[in-house]
């Protein structure tokens, strides 16, 4: 897509700058927002000034890879962290100005208010939300969940913004996941540690009950050419260097609700192959278990299991003995029954499941430093 020059470009009703293409600085974080001109009819509608903050689809965020002129810096309100960003204008037409990974590693502040806790300095988060996918039907609210999500890794988890890595829709490809998950092993230290939240679909492998989390460019008929198996993301996530890491899944694996997909002309709930971490670091927390569907929330605006995560989390009330530290254990106390008994309302099941290399592994995970509530 191209943009005319002389576009005028808008985010939250402040006007940023004038030109082809548009990049921002938002909390020392480059990024590029291409907007849509008077009179361009585009196909990714969500592309066009100005922006407005109900409706979180309105731009996207593609990092760029140079300056080329200053123009005035203006305040973006709603942005977490420091708000200061200055608009900086990209290559006029003719001129080379090529984007790298499509990703917002600051992303947009959600309509959620969290609790802060302790700075983990050497911690980092990988995000990734689908909820548009190239082929496949929508799972309603996994965009905004991983939005929210990202907001609470640098609010109650402390992790810096500049280790947030968030992928939206079309920018968590096969590909671009596995980009990701190199982009982790090779940034984290020794000391340091990986919150990895998924929210979209899931698919079972037929004949083998294999579970996969489908990436925006997966294939319901192909899927262990295009899916990624929850095997190999675990796996990957255990070689890398940290010292411990938490993957949260807001998906399911029975081929049957609103976050799964089967192959056409096979029958759902598929008896689906446990996943469990052979590396004591790693803790895999589910949205459900087995062959259950992970549904939305009631308001129907996100996944059930992530509504109550990062009410537990962001408010502080999972912390159940009030010492400032939400262990994994006290986490899945708290939400677990929630989830079941909302659930049970809408006239299914889900329970949520963690899974740990070792029986106590959950007692000992500590998700959350210094929660106050």
């Amino acid at each position: 897509m191209s943009n005319q020059d002389g576009t005028v470009y808008e985010v939250d009703g402040v006007q940023v700058g004038e030109g082809r293409y548009l990049r921002i600085l938002v909390n020392d974080q480059p990024h590029r927002v291409r907007a849509k001109p008077p009179g361009y009819v585009a196909k990714e509608d969500m592309l066009h000034p100005p922006y407005e903050a109900r409706d979180e689809r309105r731009f996207t965020f593609l990092i760029e890879d140079q300056e080329r002129w200053q123009a005035p810096g203006a305040t973006l309100p709603g942005m977490p962290g420091a708000a200061q960003a200055s608009a900086v204008l990209a290559a006029p037409a003719g001129a080379s100005a090529s984007g790298a990974a499509a990703q917002s590693s600051a992303p947009p502040a959600p309509s959620t208010s969290f609790v802060p806790g302790t700075p983990q300095p050497n911690a980092f988060a990988l995000v990734i939300g689908i909820e548009h996918y190239r082929d496949l039907p929508s799972p309603t609210g996994a965009h905004a969940d991983a939005q929210r999500f990202a907001q609470l890794a640098q609010t109650t988890l402390g992790i810096p913004a500049r280790n947030v890595r968030l992928a939206l829709d079309d920018h968590a490809s096969k590909s671009d996941i596995q980009m990701h998950l190199a982009w982790l092993a090779s940034n984290v230290p020794p000391s340091g540690r990986i919150y990895f939240y998924f929210s979209g679909h899931g698919a079972p492998d037929a004949s083998q009950g294999t579970p996969y989390i489908v990436p925006y460019d997966g294939n319901r008929d192909a899927v262990a050419q295009t899916a990624i198996p929850l095997a190999d993301v675990v796996s990957a996530l255990e070689k890398t260097p940290a010292r411990d890491v938490l993957a949260v899944l807001d998906s399911c694996f029975s081929g049957e609700g609103n976050r799964s997909v089967i192959a056409t002309g096979v029958r759902p709930l598929v008896r689906v192959r446990d996943v469990r971490p052979a590396a004591a670091k790693v803790a895999l927390y589910s949205g459900a278990s087995g062959a259950q569907v992970s549904g939305p929330a009631p308001t129907n605006d996100g996944g059930l299991f992530t509504k109550f995560v990062l009410e537990g989390l962001g408010t502080g009330q999972a912390d159940s003995d009030g010492d400032g530290q939400i262990t994994l254990q006290e986490l899945a106390s708290w939400v677990d029954p929630r989830v079941s008994r909302e659930a049970k309302r809408q006239g299914r099941e889900q329970d949520p499941s963690v899974a740990t290399a070792t029986p106590d592994g959950s007692a000992g995970f500590i998700v959350a430093y210094g929660v106050v509530h």
